[in-house]
Parts: C-alpha cells; sequence; structure tokens
C-alpha cells in the first residue's frame, strides 16, 4: 500500500503559490532597504521593559493582551472591546480572512497591493478580484465601489498603499466606506509616516460600522522582529475574531515591548519626523538624477531609474555593493524599485554608489 503525501491535502492548497517575503541577508556589510524596516533600534524605554518581562517567561501572557487593548482604547477613544491584538498585522489579516471569506468566495482589492492578499485568499480557496489602479498610480476606489455593489464581501486597501506609497485622499475613501454593502479593511501599516489626520482608526466600527483598520508596530514602532500588530473594528466582529485566534497569539515580551513603546510617543514621534525628512531629501536627490519618484506617505520610496538604466540592471548594481532594494518582477512593477529609507549615513552611501553607477553620472 503506496503512501501519498499530496492525498490528504486540499486541492486548493497544493494549487497555492506561497508569499514570498524580501530577502534577509546575514552579512552585516549589507545595506538592506528592501523590507521597509525602521533604521533606529528599539528605544531604551522598550528594551528595558523587555529585559523586564524576560524575568516572567514561566508564566503565560495575558491571553487577550487586555492591558494594551485598553492603552489602545484610551489614545483612540473606543473600547477595548473593539481592539484585537495579534502577532504581526499578518495575523490580524489572516484572521480577517478566515473569518470573512467562506470557501471559494471572493474579495476586492487593487493592482498592486500587499502581495500577502492573494496568499491569504488562495488559503480560504477564495479569490482576489483586482481593480487596476489608475495611470497615476492612484487607487480607482470609484471602480472598486461599482465592482463591490455586484459582489464581494470585502474591500481591502493598502493605506498608504504598498509598493506605490501613495495615500488617497481622505475624503475618497469615506465616500467608498459608506457607499459599498460590505466590509471595508484598510491595512494602516505605514500609516504613521503619513500627513497627521489621514487614520480611519477613530472612526472604525463607530462612525463606519463595516470598517476595519489594521495596523503595526513592526515600521514606525522599530519592532519588526517582535511580532505585534493590532485592529480596531465593530465590538461584534471582533468578539469573532477572538473565537478564532490562538488562545495565547501574542507573547509576554510582545504584549511588554508594545505597552512601553505607546508610552513613549513623543520620542518615537521624533524618529518617526527623522525618517520622513530623510525620505523627502532622498526623493528630492533621485529627482536630480533623474528619477521619477512617486510621492511617498510611507517609509519607502517607489521610483523608476533614468531611462538609460533598467530597475534590474541598477538593482544588481547595487547589490554587487551591498546596497539591497526590492525588485518586483511581474508586469506592470518591474520598471520600478522599491528603495526603504534607512539611515541618513546609509541614504548618502546609496547616494554616493548611484551616482558611480548610473550611466548619466
Amino acid at each position: 500500500m503506496t503512501f501519498e503525501v499530496q492525498d490528504f491535502i486540499p486541492e486548493h492548497i497544493l494549487r497555492m503559490e506561497a508569499y514570498v517575503p524580501g530577502m534577509q541577508p546575514a552579512s552585516p556589510d549589507i545595506i538592506k532597504l528592501n523590507t521597509n524596516e525602521n533604521p533606529f533600534p528599539p528605544l531604551p524605554a522598550v528594551i528595558s521593559a523587555i529585559n523586564q518581562a524576560a524575568g516572567k517567561l514561566q508564566l503565560y501572557p495575558e491571553p487577550s493582551s487586555r492591558p494594551l487593548r485598553e492603552k489602545l482604547s484610551s489614545l483612540y477613544g473606543q473600547s477595548p472591546e473593539s481592539f484585537l491584538i495579534g502577532n504581526g498585522s499578518d495575523e490580524i489579516l489572516s484572521l480577517l480572512f478566515r473569518l470573512l471569506l467562506p470557501d471559494g468566495g471572493s474579495c476586492l482589492s487593487s493592482d498592486p497591493a500587499y502581495s500577502l492578499y492573494p496568499v491569504l485568499a488562495a488559503m480560504q480557496n477564495g479569490e482576489i478580484l483586482n481593480v487596476a489602479v489608475k495611470s497615476d498610480w492612484y487607487l480607482d476606489l470609484a471602480a472598486m465601489a461599482a465592482r463591490a455593489k455586484e459582489s464581494s464581501r470585502f474591500i481591502i486597501i493598502t493605506h498608504p498603499n504598498a509598493p506605490t506609497g501613495l495615500i488617497e485622499k481622505r475624503e475618497d475613501v469615506t465616500r467608498l466606506i459608506q457607499e459599498v454593502p460590505c466590509f471595508v479593511i484598510l491595512d494602516e501599516a505605514y500609516m504613521d509616516f503619513a500627513p497627521a489626520g489621514q487614520s480611519f482608526v477613530r472612526e472604525a466600527g463607530t462612525d463606519f460600522p463595516n470598517l476595519i483598520v489594521v495596523r503595526t508596530f513592526s515600521k514606525s514602532a522599530s519592532l519588526a522582529g517582535m511580532r505585534t500588530g493590532w485592529c480596531v473594528g465593530h465590538p461584534d466582529v471582533i468578539a469573532q475574531l477572538h473565537k478564532i485566534r490562538d488562545s495565547y497569539n501574542v507573547s509576554l515580551i510582545a504584549q511588554a515591548a508594545a505597552l512601553a513603546i505607546l508610552a513613549e510617543e513623543e520620542a518615537n514621534r521624533a524618529r518617526i519626523n527623522t525618517i520622513c525628512q530623510t525620505r523627502d531629501a532622498f526623493a528630492r536627490t533621485l529627482q536630480q538624477m533623474g528619477f521619477t519618484v512617486l510621492p511617498s506617505a510611507t517609509n519607502f520610496l517607489f521610483v523608476k531609474p533614468p531611462e538609460e538604466c533598467t530597475a534590474r540592471s541598477l538593482y544588481d548594481s547595487l547589490l554587487s555593493r551591498n546596497i539591497l532594494v526590492r525588485h518586483f518582477d511581474r508586469p506592470g512593477l518591474r520598471d520600478y524599485l522599491r528603495i526603504s529609507i534607512g539611515s541618513g549615513q546609509a541614504m548618502e552611501k546609496v547616494q554616493k554608489v548611484l551616482g558611480e553607477v548610473l550611466p548619466s553620472a
């Protein structure tokens, strides 16, 4: 009798393609600008909180991250029952797809958007119905609204978008949320790098019962390695998410680190402002070099090299000089590079290398 593993695996899992994360090189000599990590290490207060929590690792963490939910409640004016904490925002997204996308169903997103979404849909034997961005790379929100009215379980939008870095007008997003007869998920992973007043955290579940906002501590809080994220929405949908999450899904150390960074808002905001200033200065430099640079509300830039240089060749040239950026080798994106914003020193190094490798420099 033969045993074939694939005979016991669902067909839709065998068919799906796995998510491919950005390269994580081990060499310390690499200037790593490919996964939108924060160039600053965790704040000293966060390190202190982690060290204190490490002495209690014999204990299980608070199962629902209640202290962290209460802190978010006090910051954003929502009830603690409106928040769910996850093992990174990716777990939150996975839970939302499990809850809202029935077997074989479909949801809407833009193209391009965060490349994890199609994987999460495929895991549910569902699909993403993509609505192409407009010629200026902004989302076609009107087309998304029209298609959602025909049939869709939910719309998911990366806001600001990735990999473009663009942010939509607040009134346009509001109109979409109000018009569609389904859930709208705003993935605000990069919102802390956007202009003030653009987030929908305070309106999720209250002003807009169909709105769920997802956030992360990975980018702006320097905690990518800790894996902590959260979402806010109507308490009724959050209660259903609690049913399907792991019983102790966020570690004791991760909860302590997240609480500590929320208590250091002023110090962390100063770092975020520095990253944004570095981003804007580097964008001006690239434009002077002949790059097409999309306006960014994130901690990265989406850029097209000068005509005499392809994105792939420039990617290879930078990598040969220990600078790693992101190149998406797929239609519509392969002419562009995504460059994360590192420290001022790192970006000066990139500028210097670009001056050496660009044909017209």
